[in-house]
């Protein structure tokens, strides 16, 4: 839960930084079946982050 705007830039680097990875991931395993399957922590990360903005911004 982001409290401040501190942890706000904070989380949006770490937003950008998991964006980052995913696009990377992305080149490293071109089949859909793998990307899907390497891919899948990386996603919920981002979802994750880009909920708690969000909230955060909704405040």
């Amino acid at each position: 839960m982001i409290k401040n705007e501190h942890e706000l830039k904070i989380s949006q680097q770490r937003l950008k930084e998991f964006r980052q990875a995913f696009l990377k991931l992305k080149k490293q395993h071109p089949r859909p079946e793998d990307f899907e399957f390497y891919s899948l922590g990386v996603r919920e990360h981002i979802e994750q982050i880009e909920q708690e903005i969000k909230n955060y911004e909704k405040r």
